[in-house]
């Protein structure tokens, strides 16, 4: 008696469905964690340069509060500009009858290239006005690099 052995089990188109979404499976996910990796770089580059803004910001501000002190506590409203000295201060004359002095500062970060730049107005009256409160990325700090934007502009008005 001869067998029948027309009866085939297939078993290798299911195999190779099967390694081929493993294959997909095990791309997906190295894609997924080295798209993680470089999300966790990114806040890191971050959260630095924000911690690295605020912390010059602060020194800024702190500046400008002392500057304001010797303003009032030397009663220099309507000063010139060798009246007044400060460290790491230029002062620039109003200019054509202008009411107003400009003082200008930079503040460097101690990690990167940054500078917080900062330029006031004195006017009579005790009152400073910040012109500009710009963040530049070049190692010299120029308030002309348009390399930062301006951040906040306002009033201070200083009480006697």
């Amino acid at each position: 008696m001869k067998q029948n052995n027309d009866y085939h089990m297939n078993v290798g188109g299911a195999s190779m469905i099967l390694l081929l979404v493993v294959f997909a499976l095990t791309i997906f996910a190295a894609l997924s964690v080295r798209a993680s990796y470089h999300e966790m770089k990114l806040s890191e580059k971050t959260r630095n340069a924000v911690q690295e803004y605020y912390l010059m910001d602060k020194k800024a501000t702190e500046k400008m509060e002392a500057i304001k002190e010797a303003l009032v506590e030397y009663e220099l409203r309507d000063f010139t500009p060798d009246e007044f000295e400060f460290e790491g201060v230029e002062v620039l004359p109003g200019g054509s009858g202008l009411p107003y002095k400009t003082l200008n500062y930079s503040i460097k970060s101690e990690t990167s290239e940054k500078t917080l730049n900062v330029s006031l107005f004195a006017l009579r009256g005790s009152i400073i006005r910040i012109a500009s409160w710009a963040l530049s990325e070049d190692e010299h700090g120029n308030y002309d690099s348009g390399n930062g934007g301006e951040i906040w502009n306002g009033e201070i008005v200083i009480v006697d």
